[in-house]
């Protein structure tokens, strides 16, 4: 019996601090504070890590600003980022040769 006593009174204190952790932080980091272009471009770096090499993430990182920025302005108005074309898909393609 004391036993389960403790095993629950632990659970309401787990329970009461995440429940008030979760007040802090809602009060704390709203949507204008969280999606910055700030945070955009530091997370950048960590997204190419280790991946530098393959060709898709070449092209990527020629129009990444820009790219980023768009997305960054269509999830602050609320929206999903514009998908890729069809055609840009088809441009990105590059044709290679192996020689020995």
């Amino acid at each position: 019996m004391n036993k389960n006593i403790r095993i629950k009174k632990r659970k309401e204190r787990r329970y009461n601090n995440k429940l008030k952790k979760l007040k802090q932080n809602q009060s704390e980091y709203t949507f204008d504070k969280v999606f910055t272009f700030q945070h955009f471009m530091k997370a950048y770096p960590k997204c190419l890590k280790g991946v530098h090499w393959k060709a898709s993430v070449q092209n990527y990182i020629i129009n990444s600003v820009l790219k980023l920025y768009n997305d960054f302005i269509s999830i602050r108005n609320r929206e999903l980022p514009n998908p890729v074309s069809d055609k840009e898909i088809c441009a990105r393609y590059d044709v290679f040769t192996i020689t020995r």
